[in-house]
């Protein structure tokens, strides 16, 4: 469940914050490898921020799993 505190961010930060443009957040979002948009009005999206962390950290421990024993 969520929290009082649950920050939403714009998709213009939730890209910049996730190093990614607009348009690869969409592409990733529309092959559930991005956590998904929430409709704050019929014009408007929003991410939250917790989720797009989380992702960041995933994306991280995928990494470090990947290269685990390979010299760099």
């Amino acid at each position: 469940m969520s929290t009082p505190h649950t920050e939403i961010i714009s998709q213009a930060v939730a890209a910049q914050r996730a190093g990614v443009s607009a348009t690869t957040l969409r592409k990733l979002e529309k092959t559930m490898e991005f956590p998904l948009r929430i409709h704050l009005t019929t014009k408007r999206i929003g991410y939250v921020a917790d989720e797009i962390d989380k992702w960041i950290e995933w994306k991280i421990a995928e990494r470090d799993q990947s290269t685990e024993g390979a010299s760099l």
